[in-house]
């Protein structure tokens, strides 16, 4: 999983704006989860001076970090089709274990509940902002009106030939689920937990854990 600070304050796992955030901010940000020899959530504890975060519901952050990972392989091995047999190994990188802790640069499903710790350090003075206000929020705060173009970057500008280019992460996601259900269960075995963190961070909620 990865996450990036922009602008030295905005605090955006991947798949949540970052790549919008970065185009008004090119060059000022870095990322906390690029370097697999350092635990990637003492880095997120230890961050200092952010002032907002933002977040989205984890099934649809899933199912965006799905539709990305695994069409980025596609569209890099195009005499491949999407498959069970060639799916399966992509698919297994989302599933954090103990070989696996912090899961796919796009993904990992425990990170709700750190980024929930971080959050209540210091929820006097930061604020929670979901993906969908996030062009609202820059700006209100940042005086910049730049629309969020989800569609001029990732899977939507590939090449034009791309043969999934039209397939949508809801439509990934259902074949996911038909074709390997049980896959598909383990990868959301622990939704429920991502959940409940992400609607105490939604809600700005403190709960004694």
């Amino acid at each position: 999983m990865d996450f990036h600070v922009v602008n030295n304050e905005i605090l955006v796992p991947v798949k949540c704006g970052s790549t919008y955030l970065e185009s008004i901010y090119p060059g000022n940000f870095i990322s906390i989860g690029s370097n697999p020899s350092i635990n990637l959530y003492s880095r997120l504890y230890n961050l200092k001076g952010i002032s907002a975060i933002i977040i989205k519901e984890p099934l649809e952050h899933l199912q965006s970090a799905l539709h990305t990972e695994l069409f980025r392989w596609y569209n890099l091995h195009p005499n491949e089709k999407l498959s069970a047999e060639t799916a399966t190994p992509l698919i297994n990188n989302f599933i954090t274990n103990e070989s696996n802790p912090f899961g796919t640069t796009h993904w990992d499903i425990n990170y709700y509940e750190h980024l929930y710790k971080f959050w209540k350090q210091y929820h006097n003075t930061i604020k929670i902002i979901h993906i969908s206000n996030l062009t609202n929020f820059i700006k209100q705060e940042y005086g910049i009106d730049m629309p969020h173009d989800k569609f001029s970057y990732g899977v939507p500008a590939f090449d034009t030939r791309f043969k999934y280019r039209y397939t949508t992460k809801q439509k990934l996601a259902k074949w996911i689920e038909e074709t390997m259900p049980d896959l598909w269960n383990e990868l959301v075995k622990d939704m429920g937990r991502a959940n409940k963190f992400y609607n105490l961070l939604i809600n700005k909620k403190i709960d004694l854990i």
